[in-house]
């Protein structure tokens, strides 16, 4: 009887692993599809289609993680399973957001260019003045102006597009689960991110990006910090008990 266990458990175990696995092998065919597509195509994907193909990309990986996770017995190994994948979802947050702050642009302005649709970008645009954009932007919504769901989505856009560095960064480096040093090196961070969009020609640097931005982070920063948010990161191994 003991021997009969033992050997469903192995089947059990090898079966949840081979599930994994399989789910494992579709997320990287799937990544792969959307790569060759991309480059060949020459495809411009909006924020609403990235963040689908990041939803199909995790979830299913995250559920692969646990199964995975499940098979393990040795606590340390768990952890490191689990930090690798929340390793290779930040690497995979980093691409889609090189590409929305530069690929995406480039793109986009090349195929207006091809069109015959204006598209420009003043290099030398560079705003030093605290609010004085989100100001303008609110006055034009409610003056009527501009296109309201412009306004919305890029005062709403600035300000989650770098938030998932508030709960995967403290995940993956422990010296940055202080909120000071967390909030100084999100402020290097995004002064460069505005600095090359400058050099690049691909964005103007303006301060109220980096407060919107720097704002959407520590709003995550802030959730990740709560009880039930570390009890339930420790239940699933990303952080340490």
């Amino acid at each position: 009887m003991v021997e009969n266990g033992r050997q469903k458990m192995k089947k059990s175990l090898l079966f949840k692993r081979l599930i994994a696995m399989l789910v494992y092998l579709g997320e990287a065919l799937f990544v792969f599809h959307i790569g060759i597509g991309y480059f060949k195509s020459g495809a411009i994907f909006d924020a609403l289609g990235l963040l689908l193909i990041a939803s199909i990309f995790c979830i299913p990986a995250g559920a692969a993680t646990c199964l995975w996770v499940s098979t393990m017995r040795d606590y340390d190994k768990k952890l490191r399973t689990v930090r690798a994948f929340v390793l290779a979802i930040f690497l995979f947050y980093a691409l889609i957001l090189f590409y929305l702050l530069y690929m995406g642009r480039f793109r986009y302005r090349a195929w207006a260019i091809g069109n015959d649709i204006g598209f420009s970008i003043n290099a030398f645009n560079i705003n030093f003045v605290p609010f004085k954009t989100i100001v303008t932007y609110i006055r034009h919504y409610f003056s009527g102006s501009i296109n309201k769901s412009i306004i919305i989505k890029n005062l709403m856009g600035n300000l989650f597009v770098f938030s998932p560095m508030g709960l995967l960064l403290p995940c993956l480096f422990k010296n940055l689960r202080r909120f000071s040093k967390f909030s100084i090196t999100m402020i290097m961070i995004l002064i460069a991110v505005e600095a090359m969009q400058l050099l690049t020609n691909t964005g103007s640097m303006d301060i109220d990006d980096i407060i919107l931005n720097l704002a959407g982070a520590l709003i995550s920063f802030a959730v990740w910090k709560l009880d039930m948010v570390q009890h339930l990161l420790k239940k699933l191994y990303i952080v340490e008990m």
